[in-house]
């Protein structure tokens, strides 16, 4: 009787891992953005949309990132320290791609924005892109970059206008590991 249960678990054991063993595992690459993961405090600069040039610092910020979808990707979470929820950035590595996905929740209006694509180009992870809107055609690049001891993660956003030789801080934050 013992040997007839042993027998049909081990085929039903054969079986779930037959099926099971189609699933990938998690690339090496997924955690090329493991330094983020953490609690940090950050101050954010960004330009004002009136064309006054001016910029606008938020210095009481916290930012929560941990792993999901299986540990193929990381949320980042934004926090203002009164405790209000301003919005998270999924990333996710596409293998066929061999890019990261990126995307920002924006709660004000409950959409998904700012979808792009971002590759690392030495130390820093990139974004680069022409752009055309209701503003005129621009280049995009966004630069994310950790420091080597992983206590500062920063981030720049610059935008160059036809016309343009120099480029333009759109935003940019400097986070420390709390």
């Amino acid at each position: 009787m013992k040997l007839s249960t042993f027998l049909i678990l081990l085929v039903f054991n054969i079986c779930c891992y037959a099926q099971t063993s189609n699933v990938k595992p998690i690339p090496v690459e997924a955690a090329q953005l493991d330094m983020i993961l953490g609690e940090w405090t950050a101050v954010n600069k960004t330009m004002r949309r009136d064309g006054s040039g001016k910029y606008d610092v938020d210095d009481k910020l916290i930012i929560k990132a941990h792993k999901v979808l299986g540990k193929y990707g990381h949320s980042v979470d934004w926090y203002h320290t009164n405790g209000d929820y301003l919005g998270s950035t999924q990333r996710v590595y596409n293998q066929t791609e061999e890019s990261w996905l990126s995307a920002w929740f924006d709660p004000q209006t409950g959409n998904w924005m700012d979808q792009i694509s971002l590759k690392f180009k030495g130390k820093k992870l990139l974004y680069e892109d022409s752009v055309k809107d209701e503003t005129g055609k621009f280049e995009v690049r966004r630069e994310h970059v950790f420091s080597e001891d992983g206590k500062t993660y920063s981030y720049h956003h610059y935008r160059k206008y036809e016309g343009m030789t120099k480029w333009l801080l759109i935003d940019t934050f400097e986070a420390k590991r709390k």
